[in-house]
Formats: C-alpha cells, sequence, structure tokens
C-alpha cells in the first residue's frame, strides 16, 4: 500500500443517512422555505388569516409547519434508502491520482478521478464531500477514526 493513499470503509446506517440528508436540507433549502412562508402569509393575510395576527407571527407558524412537514419527510426518506442501500457497502482508497471504490457485494471496482467530489468542507473534525455523477448529488460524511482524533493540547 502506497503512503499517500487513504482507505475508508463506508456502511450504510440510518444515522449517517439521516445527518446526510438534514445536513443538505439546513444548508440549502431552509432559508428558500423562509421566504416561501413569508410570501404565502403575506398573500394570505388578508383572505384567511385573522387581522389580530401579525405578519410576521403568521411567516412563523407557516415556517414551522413547514419545516416539521419537511423533517417528517426526510425521517422517512432516510428509512427508505436505507432498507435499500444497507448492503451496499464500499471501501474507498484516496490517493493522490485517483479515487478507488470497491464495491463489496457487487465485487466491482470502480475508479474515479478527483474532479468527481465537487466541494469539501471541514467542520468539527467530520469531513463533508459533496460527490456528483451519481443519480444524484450525493454528500459522503467521513468520520475520523478514534485514534486519529487530535487530542487537546495540554500547554497553556
Amino acid at each position: 500500500m502506497n503512503v499517500n493513499q487513504i482507505t475508508k470503509s463506508f456502511r450504510y446506517t440510518f444515522r449517517t443517512m439521516l445527518h446526510a440528508k438534514l445536513r443538505n436540507f439546513i444548508k440549502r433549502s431552509i432559508w428558500k422555505y423562509f421566504f416561501a412562508s413569508f410570501l404565502l402569509a403575506y398573500a394570505l393575510k388578508d383572505y384567511v388569516i385573522d387581522t389580530d395576527i401579525s405578519l410576521v407571527n403568521a411567516t412563523f407558524v407557516i415556517f414551522i409547519c413547514v419545516i416539521l412537514f419537511g423533517f417528517f419527510l426526510i425521517i422517512i426518506s432516510s428509512y427508505v434508502l436505507y432498507r435499500r442501500k444497507r448492503k451496499d457497502n464500499m471501501d474507498i482508497t484516496f490517493s493522490e491520482n485517483q479515487i478507488e471504490i470497491y464495491w463489496m457485494v457487487k465485487d466491482k471496482k470502480e475508479i474515479k478521478a478527483w474532479n468527481w467530489i465537487k466541494s469539501s468542507e471541514v467542520s468539527n473534525n467530520i469531513y463533508y464531500l459533496n460527490l456528483g455523477g451519481w443519480p444524484k448529488n450525493i454528500l459522503m460524511i467521513i468520520y475520523p477514526s478514534p485514534r486519529h482524533i487530535p487530542l487537546p493540547s495540554a500547554s497553556r
């Protein structure tokens, strides 16, 4: 094994799928839903909403209803995706030149270029890779191994 390679095993779990879907929802969609809630409250203010309720209150009520419904759909879709993908485990080897994916169930190896990763982000020692080229964009979450977590500095 080359020194400049990192191999990571991926197992589909309900927790990781839910984490990825919630992160995408909060990062990409929440402001759109808030703006749509405001527009809906403004449009309904004269026809349906009581005049004693302010536009801000109506916006927040509609927004909370939309968010709760969205979270419900995210939980259901994460469970359905987990039931469908739970056996599609893979080992991914990141090297300087390419990314190798070994699908364990299919016993198949794929080689991808680095442009397959559309964007990456590090937050709280967790790596988020936004991948393209699959039927839909997917968010891959790489949790650090317990032995590689940096320890807090003892110096003051």
